[in-house]
């Protein structure tokens, strides 16, 4: 999960993490917060709303849970803060699906942010409004679009004792040590189609998402056990979020397109083009994403590059019509502490290179690819992260001579 916090945080950069996550490192370290007060508020708590842009201009609605005033607290104790979201429009309360994966609860993709607070002494607490977690409502989907009245609750709990959250709800919530829950409703107008509404359009898509996934996987001829399992894993939580029964069925249809591919694949009359046309059709942009991204986790499910997957994968995202710069952030993601060999991979399918391109567009991508990497070699610690980079710039230097 660290890994990939989501294929929507990657369009638009570190804005969105920020505007979740903004205040949890000071609630951790900061000794501001930690600071005793004399005679500072009563706890309380709201959602506030407000907007954050992005580092290219768009602005994005986000309701911040915020505390303030006396923790509620005995004793020395150390706090977990959860965060959650319900659909409550309709009788039958239903789960909310979340876009990003750093705030999805562990099994499913539905919504819950976690954040560790640290440990506090009774009779602390905070003198100003502290974020402990965020909704961005343009990164969650609810069951039906239009007006949808949310419920959004905030939980501080005992970091030894954190319940967990499977549909929005805890079954064990009552063995948990909870010192304070905060309940806040909003309403807000969801112009996509919900995830009840899409789930026959989204079931086709995950399908042609599984079998461009063994294509992927059987192109360099054979099926490794790590790539079988990643595709399984994905299977996994995809279906995570439905009722048992429902994700019995889907289980189901979603082997049977594994073992269909796989046939296929080996038999050589697995179609791409045929794959990716099916999915242009269907219209889940978010699922285009999805299925690179798979296709990213099985390239790496070995721990090696190899020349055929990156070409795949390459081809795939053309077809798809996906922005090439937003693959090129999960292409580097995933190539971080792979091994790759000039045997393995090419220069040209390492740094996105397209053999079609003219020397001038291969000069122009490579000073980008320079200036970024070279960027990061700047701000990251020693380690393989660093390590990977100075790797990227040789790789970038070697690329340079081929076409000058």
């Amino acid at each position: 999960m660290e890994f990939l916090l989501t294929l929507v945080v990657l369009f638009f950069g570190g804005a969105i993490l920020r505007a979740i996550f903004a205040g949890g490192k000071s609630v951790v370290t900061g000794k501001t917060f930690k600071e005793s007060y004399r005679g500072i508020d009563d706890f309380s708590a709201r959602l506030n709303n407000s907007f954050t842009k992005t580092e290219s201009g768009q602005s994005f609605n986000v309701r911040k849970a915020e505390i303030k005033g006396l923790l509620p607290i005995d004793r020395k104790t150390n706090l977990t803060a959860l965060l959650s979201v319900v659909d409550v429009t309709d009788e039958e309360h239903r789960p909310v699906i979340s876009y990003i994966e750093a705030v999805q609860e562990p099994s499913t993709t539905c919504f819950l942010q976690t954040q560790p607070m640290g440990e506090f002494e009774p009779g602390v607490g905070f003198k100003d409004w502290v974020q402990l977690g965020a909704i961005l409502p343009n990164f969650i989907q609810p069951p039906y679009s239009g007006r949808r009245k949310l419920e959004a609750r905030l939980f501080l709990v005992n970091s030894r004792m954190v319940p967990e959250f499977v549909g929005g709800y805890s079954a064990d919530i009552r063995d948990a040590e909870i010192f304070a829950i905060e309940k806040f409703n909003f309403e807000y107008d969801f112009e996509e189609k919900g995830y009840l509404e899409s789930s026959e359009d989204q079931k086709k898509a995950r399908v042609a998402a599984v079998k461009i996934a063994m294509a992927v996987a059987m192109s360099d001829g054979s099926l490794d056990e790590t790539e079988g399992f990643a595709i399984k894993e994905w299977i996994k939580k995809s279906i995570a979020g439905f009722t048992e029964d429902r994700q019995k069925e889907l289980k189901e249809q979603f082997n049977q397109a594994m073992k269909e591919s796989f046939k296929q694949a080996k038999q050589g009359k697995l179609s791409l083009s045929k794959l990716t046309k099916e999915l242009n059709e269907l219209d889940e942009t978010k699922i285009k994403y999805d299925a690179i991204s798979l296709c990213f986790e099985v390239m790496a499910a070995d721990g090696k590059a190899e020349k055929e997957e990156l070409d795949t994968i390459r081809k795939v995202a053309e077809a798809l019509d996906l922005d090439p710069d937003e693959i090129a952030k999960m292409r580097d993601q995933k190539l971080i502490g792979l091994d790759f060999t000039k045997e393995q991979s090419s220069l040209e399918d390492l740094l996105g290179i397209d053999p079609s391109w003219d020397k001038k567009k291969i000069k122009a991508h490579l000073t980008g690819e320079f200036t970024k990497w070279s960027n990061r070699m700047n701000s990251l610690p020693q380690g393989k992260d660093r390590e990977f980079a100075q790797k990227m710039l040789d790789n970038i230097a070697k690329a340079r001579k081929k076409y000058a």
